[in-house]
């Protein structure tokens, strides 16, 4: 992987917010950070801390789940300079993001505190999933327009298929292979705006 950002899993990083993900949503840039608590080489637990940068509507953390070690293929940008898929293993995490959620603390416990050595050489990854409101009649006030479109006095329409998919970063590409691609240019600091990468350093 070309471009990605990095967090330190050690003791002496525990009291420290490490840049996970940025995106934005309904006109609102924010960002999340992990604190990590390690003791004894193994990770304890992660703080989740979104913060809201720019725009008018606040958005929070309403659930957290750990899903295991997954392997991903990630394509280069065409500017850097390996082109072509990096296949990188990531310590994968599903955060679901809500607009008017006031929950910007998220505490995250394992059920099993895990070695940090299983760690090395990996990837962390946020894959997030945006919560519908159903807010689309401006219920309210406020209308939902990541999930629906409105025009006047017509009934509003909501996004569905591949479209949804689109805006949401939840289609991807199969090569011969069949495997799962993330495509596109890079941002902060993953290849799309729902899911960020990290380099873990022990």
């Amino acid at each position: 992987m070309q471009i990605s950002t990095n967090i330190h899993l050690c003791e002496e990083a525990n009291e420290r917010y490490q840049l996970i993900y940025s995106s934005q949503n309904y006109g609102t840039f924010y960002s999340v950070y992990g604190k990590f608590e390690v003791k004894n080489n193994t990770l304890i637990s992660i703080d989740f801390r979104l913060i809201n940068f720019k725009g008018v509507l606040n958005l929070g953390i309403k659930n957290v789940t750990y899903m295991g070690f997954v392997v991903r293929y990630v394509k280069n940008p065409i500017d850097t300079p390996k082109e072509g898929l990096s296949e990188v293993t990531c310590a994968e995490f599903h955060m679901e993001i809500e607009a008017l959620n006031t929950k910007r603390l998220y505490p995250f416990k394992f059920h099993k505190p895990i070695p940090i050595s299983e760690f090395k050489n990996n990837y962390f990854c946020i894959s997030r999933n945006l919560v519908n409101t159903g807010k689309k009649e401006g219920k309210d006030q406020i209308f939902d327009s990541e999930f629906f479109y409105r025009d006047g006095i017509r009934p509003a329409y909501e996004f569905g298929g591949d479209h949804l998919s689109y805006r949401q970063g939840k289609n991807v590409n199969k090569d011969k292979d069949k495997k799962d691609i993330d495509d596109g240019i890079p941002k902060d600091p993953g290849g799309i705006c729902p899911r960020g990468y990290a380099k873990i350093i022990l």
